[in-house]
């Protein structure tokens, strides 16, 4: 739906005012959780933290690390099999 004003010339619309709510839901959420449990079954076998640009940081459930990688399948990834990279 356009707005005019009174010589029917088009109005860009601005402000919150004319969003929808889906518009204002996903600016409100944020795009995803920084820490993600990784389980095998229902035990706890480890978890991820985002750390912004250097990307995700993997630890085993005794709160070892293994490692920053570039993304949670690959952090997942070397905590499933144990492995420790930088």
């Amino acid at each position: 739906m356009a707005l005019y004003d009174n010589a029917k010339r088009r109005v860009k619309p601005s402000g919150w005012r004319n969003k929808t709510r889906v518009e204002l839901r996903k600016r409100a959420m944020p795009a995803g959780s920084p820490l993600t449990s990784i389980y095998d079954g229902q035990t706890c076998i480890g978890f991820t933290v985002a750390r912004g640009k250097l990307g995700i940081e993997a630890f085993t459930a005794d709160g070892k690390s293994r490692g920053i990688h570039p993304t949670r399948h690959e952090a997942a990834k070397a905590i499933t099999n144990g492995e420790a990279t930088s």
